[in-house]
């Protein structure tokens, strides 16, 4: 299954779980420019994760990571992690939905606002 957390709770996640760091310098990280429109309040939650998504599925080698994660989720729980305490706040959600809608077994999180 796909999970989400962040940084300062690795340490609470049980033995044996897969960690994938999502924050920058990862392929599945939103480019600064990106991010920074979204956080200096430019650009809305949704603009920013349509621009994220369409980014990010652009991008082969970020698309091949993605369907790799699918596949080791398939025997074991993948934590996807970065630095957002809060998920509906963070880019893990929207590489969250990006893997449901291919069909992986995620962790349901709240919704974005």
């Amino acid at each position: 299954m796909i999970k989400q957390t962040y940084l300062s709770n690795l340490k609470n996640l049980p033995p044996g779980s897969l960690r994938i760091r999502v924050c920058r310098p990862s392929l599945l990280a939103p480019p600064k420019k990106l991010l920074d429109e979204y956080k200096s309040g430019k650009i809305s939650w949704n603009e920013y994760s349509d621009h994220f998504r369409l980014q990010l599925l652009a991008n082969k080698d970020a698309f091949e990571s993605l369907f790799k994660l699918k596949g080791l989720a398939e025997t074991r729980d993948v934590y996807l992690y970065c630095y957002e305490k809060d998920p509906r706040h963070c880019h893990r959600s929207i590489l969250m939905k990006i893997l449901k809608d291919a069909g992986a077994k995620v962790e349901e999180i709240p919704s974005c606002p």
